[in-house]
């Protein structure tokens, strides 16, 4: 009895598997997860990028509960704790790095309570605008890429055209449209930010769905839902976690851009942006704690995502690394 379809295909599959082993092609050792953390961690800037998240992560949530109001007197909504004494003459409320302020004050608060109180609602708005932005990103280009013909066709003309209009100025229509509250910015960035997501996932879909896999998954008889989830999803995952980091990283500068402007969040919320804004009053007069502790944190955090993100991608493509 002559063999079926799915046997062929099956034994094809099977002898290729052999084969490649035999070429050795996967040189690694130990289970997949030890081989990505080896790659992971060869990267030593992705290293010292990690521990810099994780600490800045770990202070925003944890410093308002141990020091406020104590040693550094940094809570930012109680007026109570000043750095100075505010009736004095000609107080301006910012004082430079002191043995009590490390970072200097700005107009009364402590600088790195500012820091890490801010911190809390710009990572806050960073990760959820992330979330969002890579739910709608990968959605739709795979969709896009996987279907393809006219409906791709469509779909990317309207990706085209959203594109086309400077990203600026989308931000600070919808912010005018729906406000500029935690939940609002957070959707404002994340719904204004996935357009260049739904591009890369979408070749990167079309570049895997002409695999030898997928077309025996066809030919087996798997529906449209099984090849996506399984096997297009998972090997699009290394470029879904470095879109993601660079998703991370615009929309804390997205953030950063427009609390400059004066667009972010409204008091007693604040945001990185914000601070700079209102530390840039005081700046010319030769205040540059007000600044620069500032803008250091937040560009040193988008290029930590940055670095994480490249590793993260090689440490998926342990495969390939491990040759």
């Amino acid at each position: 009895m002559e063999p079926s379809s799915n046997e062929v295909v099956r034994d094809e599959l099977v002898s290729g598997v052999v084969a490649s082993r035999g070429a050795g092609t996967v040189a690694g050792t130990g289970t997949m997860r030890q081989q990505m953390w080896r790659v992971f961690r060869q990267n030593k800037l992705a290293l010292a990028s990690l521990a810099f998240v994780v600490i800045l992560i770990l202070g925003a949530v944890i410093y308002p509960f141990f020091f406020n109001g104590l040693y550094w007197k940094s809570a930012p909504i109680d007026l109570a704790n000043t750095c100075f004494n505010s009736t004095a003459p000609g107080y301006t409320g910012s004082a430079p790095p002191s043995a009590h302020h490390w970072l200097g004050c700005i107009k009364g608060y402590d600088t790195i309570g500012l820091l890490f109180y801010s911190g809390r609602f710009s990572l806050g708005i960073g990760f959820l605008s992330a979330i969002v932005t890579m739910s709608l990103g990968v959605t739709y280009g795979m969709l896009s890429g996987y279907i393809g013909g006219k409906l791709d066709a469509i779909l990317m003309r309207i990706v085209d055209m959203m594109l086309s209009i400077p990203g600026l100025y989308l931000l600070i229509l919808t912010i005018v449209l729906f406000g500029r509250s935690f939940v609002a910015l957070t959707v404002v960035i994340g719904f204004t930010g996935w357009f260049g997501v739904a591009r890369l996932m979408r070749a990167e879909t079309q570049s895997l769905r002409e695999r030898d896999y997928v077309a025996a998954a066809i030919t087996m008889g798997a529906s449209r839902q099984r090849i996506i989830y399984r096997h297009i999803l998972p090997n699009a995952m290394s470029t879904m976690v470095t879109a993601g980091t660079f998703a991370l990283g615009d929309a804390i500068l997205a953030l950063a851009g427009i609390g400059f402007l004066g667009l972010g969040l409204q008091p007693p919320q604040f945001d990185w942006g914000t601070l700079i804004q209102r530390g840039s009053d005081v700046f010319k007069l030769g205040y540059w704690w007000t600044i620069w502790p500032i803008a250091a944190l937040f560009i040193l955090f988008v290029l930590s995502t940055n670095y994480i993100g490249d590793a993260m991608r090689d440490a998926f493509e342990v495969r390939l690394q491990e040759q």
